[in-house]
């Protein structure tokens, strides 16, 4: 069996490692310059990401049995390359939108268990005059971007101007910006989902630690979110609804929302597994769900094994160690011994400031324990 994985990123190698593992055939398709998954694949093609027909034709020769996204730009490239070779995916027409939280919010108007905050859409800064009877604060984004880029909070007018500049300048795909109405305070958290054929299973639903106004950066990640099991069926009604009013059909999803009064609101929906060490190590220890290894299997048509919520139930998360969270150095410096360290990575001695979510260069430490941990959040 042999599996196709477009780019060449921390979450290709995270595919790679596991498909070695399961004794299936890797081919990674991406730039050589940067490619991190380069030597964890058995088969690394130097071949562009945007090289759609290029990628088609040598999987058809190679004989892939299925294909993988690993970030936002892959999304539609995984999805025209398996539908040509008539394996399992998400329609093309659908993959091409699902990255733009625009058209999202617009297939989900009217959803019953899914709130929205108003917004606007901005396709050129030229439009920034229809914004003039704003009610703030809202907060400003690129549509197709992931990873909190290009993302400010904007409390009064005179602010709008650099942030629009700030989305617009990280707007990598020329898809527009939108402006929303801010959701202050609520508990932010993310699910991590796996469909089949248009059946959707909830894996794990993660509670974020944020930075607040005004990038909203993540500074942290804990499993399972501090929440009751009747909020826990509200997300998972509100996450199915999301997933079947934009047509997903096939594949992993991480969605981003935040619990206000009890109701579940929208703040993105992701067409990949969640970074961060969300996806993996973290939904794994904390569940015992084989996250990575059955999105492969999905991938090549094999029905994913549902998730036993009973079972296997510990508290993962991870803590990134960086200026705004210089309280944790104390824990950082002298967690090698405890018995809940799972792995700690040292990126440098001085502490930077986190400016969108970047896992891979910065100071963390992953833990997974029976019972949960108490670590300074402020």
């Amino acid at each position: 069996m042999k599996i196709a994985i477009i780019g060449a990123g921390q979450m290709a190698k995270i595919f790679a490692v596991k498909a070695k593992a399961m004794g299936i055939e890797s081919h990674c398709f991406a730039w050589e310059k940067g490619a991190v998954a380069k030597e964890f694949v058995d088969h690394f093609h130097p071949v562009s990401i945007f090289e759609k027909d290029e990628i088609v034709k040598i999987s058809r020769k190679c004989g892939i049995d299925g294909v993988l996204a690993t970030t936002e730009l892959t999304v539609a490239v995984a999805s025209y390359v398996a539908n040509e070779l008539g394996l399992p995916c998400n329609p093309p027409a659908i993959a091409e939108q699902i990255t733009a939280k625009e058209w999202v919010r617009q297939k989900v108007a009217g959803a019953k268990h899914l709130h929205q905050p108003e917004f606007w859409y901005l396709k050129d800064q030229r439009q920034a005059g229809q914004l003039k009877l704003l009610q703030y604060p809202v907060i400003v984004k690129p549509v197709a971007e992931g990873g909190k880029r290009g993302i400010t909070v904007v409390n009064q007018a005179a602010e709008l101007p650099v942030a629009l500049q700030t989305a617009f300048a990280a707007d990598q795909r020329g898809q527009g910006v939108l402006v929303e109405a801010f959701l202050a305070g609520g508990q932010e958290c993310s699910v991590e989902s796996l469909s089949f054929q248009k059946t959707h299973q909830i894996i794990q639903i993660t509670e974020k630690i944020s930075s607040g106004p005004p990038h909203c950066v993540e500074l942290g990640h804990s499993q399972p979110a501090n929440i009751s099991l009747e909020m826990r069926e509200k997300i998972i009604e509100a996450v199915t609804e999301l997933l079947d009013c934009v047509g997903y059909q096939n594949g992993p999803s991480h969605t981003e929302i935040k619990i206000i009064d009890d109701q579940v609101y929208l703040i993105e929906l992701n067409s990949r597994p969640g970074g961060d060490h969300i996806a993996y190590p973290l939904t794994e220890l904390s569940t015992g769900y084989d996250y990575i290894g059955e999105i492969i299997h999905a991938a090549v048509g094999i029905q994913p094994k549902a998730r036993n919520h009973k079972s296997c139930i510990k508290y993962a998360g991870v803590r990134f160690v960086a200026k705004q969270t210089a309280f944790l150095k104390e824990v950082f410096d002298h967690c090698d011994a405890q018995p809940w360290l799972y792995e700690k990575h040292v990126e440098s001695e001085t502490l930077q400031e986190i400016d969108h979510n970047d896992c891979c260069h910065l100071n963390y430490f992953i833990y997974c324990a029976d019972k949960k941990l108490e670590f300074p959040e402020c």
